[in-house]
């Protein structure tokens, strides 16, 4: 749609770096992976203050693994495409429940 494209455009327009993790095949394990490895640089970049934004909606949208694949250069399915950049405010932290309420 229009609106998801205005989202899109702001998306790249804010981001100095985009990162990519692709797979061989599309398998529960290899996409596991994938997350598995993201998070693993996220935590990493966070030390030095850079967050990283991932953008799965268009991981998801249809005809993106080509596109991504000219782009990138690569044959690879597309398993995760992120911002890297350094924020410009820090949101505050989600709200999270007492210990003794979540554990019966």
């Amino acid at each position: 749609t229009r609106a998801q494209q205005k989202v899109h455009a702001r998306w790249f327009d804010s981001a100095q770096i985009f990162g990519y993790l692709g797979v061989e095949t599309e398998t529960p394990e290899l996409l596991l992976a994938s997350g598995r490895a993201f998070e693993r640089i996220a935590v990493e970049a966070q030390k030095y203050g850079v967050v990283l934004g991932p953008m799965s909606a268009l991981v998801e949208a249809k005809g993106f693994a080509s596109r991504v694949g000219a782009v990138f250069q690569t044959s690879s399915v597309p398993a995760m495409l992120y911002r890297i950049g350094y924020p410009t405010q820090i949101p505050p932290a989600s709200p999270r429940l007492k210990m003794h309420k979540t554990s019966q």
